[in-house]
């Protein structure tokens, strides 16, 4: 993946798009409204070291 910059996370519309081209997969995607944004309060955002979060099944990408 080239380097898109922080700038294309602020559009929320293209997070699924970035992580679909970095990753080759077709993930389900929450939006952080639905997804609890208590769970990301005190993490690092992505790509740092403690940005991913997991509840149940679910995989949370701290932005």
């Amino acid at each position: 993946m080239s380097d898109h910059g922080h700038s294309a996370f602020l559009t929320p519309w293209a997070i699924q798009g970035l992580f679909r081209e970095a990753t080759g997969h077709e993930l389900e995607w929450v939006y952080p409204g639905d997804a609890g944004p208590a769970l990301c309060r005190d993490a690092p955002p992505w790509p740092a070291k403690g940005s991913l979060r997991r509840q149940d099944e679910v995989i949370y990408v701290c932005l």
